[in-house]
């Protein structure tokens, strides 16, 4: 028997390809900003090139996260397969899409500090948390 929780090929393609997209992009993003580049002639270009991109696969991700409510979530919740990897990596996407619209729409500097460093934290963990999911989800069946 196929089990219904495990992501058809496409759509585990389309997942990988603009996770991986959102989290390097934003990985070096975040290298830029924290390791003084600005001696490097086109640094400031990259950094504005990086965000655009990380912003087009946040909305990517937004879309795929969408589509795998009713097709992994729903199912793999009434199975209760793998459920508290699986809550926990949806909160870490929930937090990084709001802190994500933070950055743009917090008011304060302190605030927008606190969100840069928590979109920034939970982001690094994400890949962790995702492997953990994975294996979780392999090791079940």
């Amino acid at each position: 028997m196929k089990n219904k929780t495990r992501l058809n090929t496409p759509l585990k393609s389309l997942f990988y390809v603009i996770f991986v997209g959102l989290f390097l992009s934003g990985l070096f993003w975040l290298l830029i900003q924290c390791v003084d580049l600005s001696r490097y002639s086109g640094a400031s270009e990259m950094a504005v090139w990086l965000l655009k991109t990380h912003g087009g696969a946040a909305m990517g991700s937004l879309i795929v996260f969408g589509w795998l409510i009713p097709s992994h979530l729903q199912i793999g919740w009434k199975k209760r397969q793998n459920r508290l990897p699986g809550s926990l990596i949806t909160a870490a996407y929930l937090l990084l899409a709001l802190s994500g619209y933070g950055l743009y729409y917090f008011g304060g500097e302190t605030l927008r500090s606190l969100t840069v460093w928590a979109h920034c934290i939970i982001g690094i963990c994400f890949p962790a948390l995702l492997a953990w999911h994975i294996w979780m989800g392999r090791k079940k069946v």
